[in-house]
């Protein structure tokens, strides 16, 4: 979705997860916003167009 131009904020429960996508987002040479957290009981502060979970 990076590569489309879409502002993207990715959410994983563990830092490995998060090293990851920072890596593939480096390697694609996009970016991201990126954050350790639950996707399931974290409270949402702001308002996003699509939530999309591969989990």
């Amino acid at each position: 979705m990076a590569q489309k131009g879409f502002d993207v904020t990715a959410f994983d429960i563990t830092k490995s997860g998060i090293i990851k996508a920072k890596r593939l987002a480096d390697n694609m040479n996009v970016h991201i916003n990126t954050f350790v957290a639950d996707i399931n009981s974290f409270e949402l502060e702001e308002k996003f167009d699509i939530i999309y979970s591969t989990g």
